[in-house]
């Protein structure tokens, strides 16, 4: 009887100490289910469109930047090889808004208990974690050979502005930024309840490390890539 009451004494002080501090001993259902729409999965037909400008910096040669748009879209559902539920989704680009979409790339999504998986190019990436919280740190390339790449939570449920775009409810994964005198490399997405990806940035740049520059941020050569959301919907 008195281990009986001790058993139950423990239970409840867990439980109590989950609900105050937000983290779960266990999985935390709520919190997946508040979170999971940040990656939309379910919704077959739902699309959205980005705005990219990609510049590419030389040392010998002029600044090229180049504009095009992107657009993802939730083709298909079907059940993988380990027996869970996965996504198609089909990438199309266009050179600007009046050209026709091609075909661009296509790749997969998988949404899990706690996590969300998508995969390029035979390579598998975790990009969620659930729940969220602040500061939240994983291995973006668990489920890959390329190495550990430890990506961190950001901004939890904050809003993010693009433009005249306003998103109320969003997170940031910042997966790389390591800044020094002479290099920059960065690498970030941010997700909006409900759509998805509305930005993401790929920056890896070197600077010049001649002492009459040093600190100066005069970029010798590297890449910069932005992409914004410029509209979603469902087709």
């Amino acid at each position: 009887m008195k281990k009986r009451y001790l058993y139950f004494l423990l239970l409840s002080f867990l439980q109590t100490t989950c609900t105050e501090t937000k983290e779960c001993c266990g999985p935390n259902l709520s919190g997946i289910n508040l979170d999971s729409p940040f990656f939309p999965t379910e919704d077959l037909g739902f699309y959205t469109i980005y705005d990219v400008v990609e510049t590419n910096y030389a040392l010998t040669s002029p600044t090229v930047v180049k504009k095009y748009q992107l657009k993802e879209q939730i083709q298909s559902t079907f059940t993988d090889s380990e027996g869970g539920k996965s996504v198609r989704i089909d990438r199309y680009r266009r050179n600007d808004a009046q050209a026709e979409w091609k075909i661009d790339t296509v790749f997969t999504a998988k949404k899990v208990v706690d996590k969300v998986t998508k995969t390029e190019n035979n390579q598998t990436f975790v990009k969620l974690i659930f729940p969220f919280r602040e500061n939240l740190k994983w291995d973006g390339n668990l489920y890959n050979n390329v190495g550990k790449d430890d990506y961190v939570l950001k901004n939890v449920y904050l809003p993010f502005k693009i433009d005249t775009k306003q998103f109320d409810n969003t997170v940031t994964v910042l997966q790389q930024n390591d800044s020094t005198l002479v290099d920059l490399k960065k690498r970030t997405e941010v997700y909006a309840k409900g759509v998805g990806v509305i930005f993401r940035e790929k920056t890896s740049l070197f600077y010049c490390d001649k002492p009459e520059c040093v600190g100066k941020a005069k970029i010798d050569f590297g890449t910069r890539y932005i992409q914004t959301i410029n509209s979603y919907g469902k087709e």
